[in-house]
């Protein structure tokens, strides 16, 4: 078999797929920044040694159930591609609202979306939440046993709700084996750090 290195700098080499999973209402400002950290770790490529050469693109992109746009949250539209067989990761972003009640609301008409959450899963190296889009992966029984993290302001909630989950509201990112979540709001800068070093490597993150 090939020597660990030449393993490693071929997976280097290979396009790392991660989908942004939209849905109706999802956060626009986070469903947009995973778009674009994404796209400056490409742009970051050019400044490491050898311009990047040996450290292949991220092709990031909106995956939804309907197959077509995705609307966000204030309006904000976003092109969806077509879902494909396999991801490095997957990442399904934040509920939109403006209280626990509304919050309570919007997901019980999210779980329309379970059956296409278990499919992205499924299809998923790492499956990852930001933010309250914990609450979907938990409502598709994704969570059960796993130990996460979530919006501070969500934890009572969650855990009065999900009681078989482990919540671990002072984690920024909490990595559970194949299964990752990260915390409230801008945590989502820092759940996207920790997967490009998990597919990238500590230079480009």
């Amino acid at each position: 078999s090939p020597p660990a290195s030449v393993i490693l700098a071929t997976v280097m080499a290979k396009t790392a797929t991660v989908a942004i999973v939209g849905y109706p209402g999802c956060s626009a400002w986070i469903t947009a920044g995973l778009l674009e950290l994404f796209a400056i770790a490409n742009n970051a490529r050019a400044a490491l040694p050898g311009g990047g050469a040996s450290t292949a693109r991220f092709d990031c992109h909106i995956v939804g159930r309907s197959g077509r746009a995705v609307r966000g949250s204030h309006g904000v539209m976003f092109p969806a591609h077509a879902v494909r067989r396999r991801y490095d990761a997957s990442i399904v972003s934040p509920i939109w609202c403006e209280s626990l009640a509304d919050l309570e609301q919007r997901a019980q008409r999210l779980r329309a979306e379970n059956p296409f959450i278990l499919q992205m899963a499924r299809r998923s190296q790492i499956f990852a939440s930001s933010c309250s889009g914990a609450v979907l992966l938990a409502q598709a029984g994704l969570l059960t046993g796993r130990r996460v993290t979530t919006c501070w302001w969500l934890v009572n909630w969650f855990r009065q709700a999900f009681p078989d989950v482990e919540m671990l509201p002072d984690r920024l990112v909490m990595r559970d084996r194949d299964l990752w979540t990260g915390a409230a709001g801008a945590a989502y800068m820092h759940l996207a750090l920790d997967l490009l070093l998990e597919l990238r490597g500590e230079p480009l993150a």
